[in-house]
């Protein structure tokens, strides 16, 4: 069975926005310093991350539980400052464990 998580910055556009006109530099350096926590965080419970694009990351999450998850969430939403979203699929492949989770994500955008 493969477990696979996606996780999204929420609001991504709009957020960029706060960082002011001349942002790109700025951007670029938390979105680096962002992707090596989250790699952090995973690999100390044995995961992998891959960047998805700028805001949506997989992680390859077997045998995380969902209180894993959620601890992840809060501890880099509290140290970024901005709201993160988690969805989780399992399958016996990684291609339907991707589609169960981006259907999870799906059914929470409201």
């Amino acid at each position: 069975m493969i477990q696979l998580s996606i996780l999204k910055i929420s609001g991504y556009g709009p957020w960029t926005l706060t960082l002011g006109s001349d942002r790109e530099h700025a951007l670029q350096m938390l979105q680096a310093s962002l992707y090596q926590e989250i790699q952090k965080l995973f690999s100390e419970k044995n995961c992998l991350v891959f960047l998805n694009r700028a805001d949506e990351f997989f992680v390859v999450s077997n045998g995380l539980t969902l209180e894993d998850h959620i601890e992840i969430q809060k501890n880099l939403e509290k140290s970024f400052d901005m709201r993160l979203s988690m969805s989780i699929g399992y399958a016996d492949s990684p291609f339907a464990a991707n589609l169960k989770a981006y259907e999870g994500k799906k059914m929470r955008s409201f």
